[in-house]
C-alpha cells in the first residue's frame, strides 16, 4: 500500500535549539577506534557508542527534546508512545525530568531487558500484538481519552533534531567524516544524520542499513514514497516499522541516503567481535550499520578516509547477549 509523501522541514536551527535543550540531561558518548577493527574494515573506522548514552540508546536525545519542547501545561497532561523498547525507556525518563508520567504502549514480545527499563523509569505499560493490532491507533486512543500528548517515537520533527545531535557529536570529534553509518527503523536517527551534515557544511554520505526482512525504508527511498510492508519477524528488533516516518522519508531522498539491508545471520558475529574488541556490549539493533560498512569493505566501496558508525543502543541482558553470540568465533578481528 502507497501513502503520498509530504515534505518536512528540520533546520539547523532546530538541531542547534535541541542540543542546547538536551545537553544537560545526556552523555557526550565516545567515539572508540581499534587497530584490528581499522584492518577489518579497510581503513580508519570509528564507532559512536550511542549503547552508552544515558537510558542506554540514542533514543535519549530525541525524546527528551520532544518532551522539553512541549508546552508546559501539555507535559503536565502525561504523555503517551508505542515502542519497540528503546523510545519507550527514553520516554519514561524524559518524563521523568519533565515531571510528568509516560503511558508506553509496547509489543507483547518485547525484550525482557527493554521492558525492565521501561518500568525502572516509572513508564507504565500497556501491551500490544505487533502482528494483529495497530499500535498508533491504540495510541492515539490512550491521548484522546486520557488527554495525554503523543510522542511519534520517530516520525516527529523534534525527535529528528534530537537525534541529529549525535552526528554533530561525531562531527565535532571527527570532521573528516566521509561515510556515516546508520540502522534504520523509520528513519529518525537517519535523516538527523543527513541534517546534522548539512548543519555542518560536511561532504559525508549518510549510509542507512535495516533488516532485510524488513526493507521498508529502503523501498520507499527508491520509489520516492511511503511504501508500508507487513509485520516481519528478526532479531533486530529496533528495526520492525512496516512504514518509514511521513517527516523522516522526504530528509532521506532529498539527501540521497543509500539504504542496504542486512541478515539476522550476520549479526551475531558482530556483536561478539565489537565486545572482543571494543568492550561495548551491543543489541542486535545496533549492528545494523556495522554489517553495512563491512559489506563495502568487502566490495571495494570504503574511501581511503575516515568512516563512523552509530551503535545504536545496548539493551541487552548479557543471558541474552551470550544466547545470540554462542555459536558465533566472530569475524576473527
Amino acid at each position: 500500500m502507497l501513502k503520498a509523501v509530504g515534505r518536512a522541514r528540520v533546520t539547523d536551527a532546530d538541531v542547534q535549539a535541541a542540543r542546547e535543550r538536551i545537553s544537560p540531561h545526556i552523555v557526550r558518548t565516545p567515539l572508540l577506534r581499534s587497530n584490528s577493527l581499522d584492518a577489518l574494515f579497510g581503513g580508519p573506522t570509528w564507532f559512536k557508542c550511542e549503547n552508552l548514552q544515558r537510558g542506554g540508546a540514542f533514543k535519549m536525545r530525541g525524546a527528551l527534546n520532544a518532551v522539553l519542547s512541549l508546552p508546559q501545561d501539555a507535559r503536565e497532561r502525561g504523555l503517551v508512545t508505542f515502542s519497540s523498547g528503546n523510545h519507550g525507556k527514553a520516554l519514561s525518563i524524559a518524563a521523568r525530568i519533565a515531571g510528568t508520567e509516560a503511558r508506553i504502549l509496547v509489543p507483547r514480545d518485547v525484550s525482557a531487558a527493554k521492558l525492565a527499563g521501561i518500568e525502572r523509569a516509572g513508564g507504565r505499560v500497556a501491551h500490544y500484538d505487533r502482528l494483529t493490532e495497530d499500535r498508533q491507533a491504540m495510541a492515539f486512543a490512550i491521548a484522546r481519552d486520557e488527554g495525554h500528548a503523543f510522542i511519534h517515537p520517530f516520525d516527529d520533527s523534534a525527535i529528528i533534531a534530537g537525534q541529529a545531535t549525535a552526528a554533530l557529536e561525531v562531527f565535532e570529534d571527527l570532521p573528516a567524516t566521509q561515510i556515516l553509518y546508520a540502522p534504520v527503523g523509520g528513519g529518525g536517527l537517519a535523516s538527523g544524520l543527513c541534517v546534522a551534515a548539512r548543519a555542518a557544511r560536511l561532504d559525508c554520505e549518510v549510509v542507512g542499513a535495516e533488516p532485510e526482512a524488513g526493507d521498508d525504508v529502503g523501498r520507499s527511498v527508491d520509489r520516492g514514497e511511503i511504501v508500508t510492508i507487513p509485520p516481519v519477524d528478526s532479531i533486530c528488533d529496533g528495526a520492525l516499522t512496516t512504514a518509514p516516518g511521513h517527516a523522516c522519508l522526504p530528509i532521506l531522498i532529498d539527501n540521497s541516503v543509500r539504504m542496504e539491508t542486512v541478515a539476522d545471520a550476520a549479526i551475531p558475529a558482530l556483536m561478539l567481535t565489537l565486545m572482543e574488541e571494543l568492550k561495548v556490549m551491543v543489541e542486535p539493533t545496533a549492528c545494523l550499520g556495522v554489517a553495512a560498512a563491512l559489506a563495502d569493505a568487502r566490495a571495494g566501496r570504503r574511501p581511503e578516509g575516515p568512516v563512523a558508525i552509530i551503535l545504536s543502543g545496548g539493551n541487552i541482558t548479557a543471558a541474552r547477549f551470550c544466547e545470540f553470540v554462542r555459536h558465533s568465533k566472530g569475524l576473527g578481528a
